[in-house]
């Protein structure tokens, strides 16, 4: 278990490095992975359905949790958390400053 909860080096995802634990960073990748997962599912049944509708009559409730593949509220805390400091360590590694080739348009 020592081994697994030390830094993980050299680990990459999409060009970047996390930082975490080897623990934390796979089941931060993992989660991320059944996130996207049920989106797709779940944005399959909305174009089956057919028509559109305001989110607040979506049945059942619960659309959070179906999407973090959580069960109970503090599981949906607990994905969150995993997943918003893993994000965290990632944007920590990105440059503020990004180089671009002239002439540009910036936007926002």
């Amino acid at each position: 278990e020592r081994k697994a909860r030390q830094k993980l080096n050299g680990h990459r995802t999409r060009g970047l490095t996390l930082s975490g634990t080897q623990v934390e960073d796979e089941s931060a990748l993992k989660l991320a992975r059944e996130v996207v997962s049920n989106a797709q599912a779940l944005t399959a049944e909305i174009l089956a359905a057919g028509s559109d509708e305001f989110d607040k009559y979506w049945e059942p409730k619960g659309l959070l949790e179906r999407l973090l593949g959580a069960e109970s509220p503090s599981q949906v805390c607990d994905s969150t958390r995993l997943l918003a400091t893993a994000a965290n360590r990632i944007f920590a590694q990105s440059p503020t400053l990004q180089e671009v080739k002239a002439p540009c348009k910036v936007f926002g």
